[in-house]
Formats: C-alpha cells, structure tokens, sequence
C-alpha cells in the first residue's frame, strides 16, 4: 500500500484507514520483507518457515539480527516463541559473541600457523646460507658447523610441533567452548 500512495500520504493513510502508526506500520513492513515468502501464493503472503508465524513481533524483529537461514532453527532452539523479548536479545547477543570469540580463536590459530610457517622459512634460509659457508670452509669446520646446524633444525621442528600442537589445543578448547555455551542455551 504505501509503494501506491503518492509521496508524503503514507502517515496521513495509515491514521485514517488503519489502527497502525507510521512506527508500527514499518516495523510490520520489516517483519513481512525478512519472514514472508517471495514467491507468495495463490492468497497472498505466506511465511516461509511456521516456526517463525507464530513469534510476537518484538521476537521476529530481534530473529531479523541473525542470517536468514540460522533464524528458524535459532529460534527452535531457544523456543523463541515463549520467551520474553529480552531473553531472545540475551541470547541472539550471547551467540554473536561465541561466534565472535570462535572466529577470532580461528583467526589467531592462522596467524599463529602463518607465523610458524614464515620462522621455518627464513630459518630454511638461514641453513641455507650457513650450509654454503660451510662449502668454502675447512672440512673440519664444515663438520663444526654442520652438528650446529643439526641441532637448531631439530629445536626449529620441536618448535613448530609445539606451536601446531598449542594451535591445535586452542581451536579445540574454543570449539568446546562454544558447544557448551551452544548446550546450556538448550537447555
């Protein structure tokens, strides 16, 4: 209706032909554009999920926060329908936060592995560079040297064991993290 009223008649409409105000009327208009089915029906609107049909508006409009394809099973989960609005917002904020916390933990575990990867690289170069002093060195100090180099790429691989293991246990405890979470908002 208001995409036919000319420009300026929506609120003046909506007084008199209506019992919304402009506030409730868009608020409506964000519900029916984020649960309605495009495609519609031979009746009218439908709504794509009946999980979602049977929200008060202040839930559907909090549920609006999340990817369109998390809503409903969001929703199932946290049985939406017969919270108050203040928990739903509780806990649509308590979901962002762990997959905040979950996507940084990832983002470190990479930082940390691309850290690792750039010290065994330049330590590659740094054998490399040692093993072609070592060419243009006695033989006895070429085996000097090879012995110390030895030992300082088997610490650099205890390193990088160690540092992928670290990665590996942050990633885990953090993914646990979130299924707990994710369990306690179940239950």
């Amino acid at each position: 209706a208001k995409e036919m009223l000319p420009h300026g008649e929506w609120t003046a409409f909506l007084e008199n032909q209506t019992e919304f105000n402009g506030r409730k009327a868009e608020r409506l208009i964000q519900i029916f554009n984020g649960y309605a089915d495009p495609q519609g029906s031979l009746f009218g609107a439908s709504v794509k999920s009946t999980t979602l049909s049977n929200l008060s508006i202040s839930n559907a409009l909090s549920l609006l926060a999340l990817p369109e394809e998390e809503r409903e099973s969001f929703a199932e989960e946290v049985d939406a329908e017969h919270i108050s609005n203040r928990e739903l917002e509780r806990l649509i904020k308590e979901k962002k936060e762990l997959e905040e916390r979950l996507t940084n933990s990832e983002t470190e575990r990479e930082k940390t592995v691309e850290e690792l990867l750039k010290e065994k690289a330049d330590r590659k170069a740094e054998v490399e560079k040692l093993t072609d002093e070592l060419v243009q060195n006695s033989f006895e100090k070429q085996e000097q040297l090879r012995a110390s180099l030895e030992q300082e790429i088997s610490n650099a691989k205890a390193e990088a064991e160690l540092a992928k293991k670290v990665a590996a246990d942050a990633k885990t405890n953090a993914e646990d993290k979130f299924k707990n979470k994710e369990a306690k908002l179940k239950a």
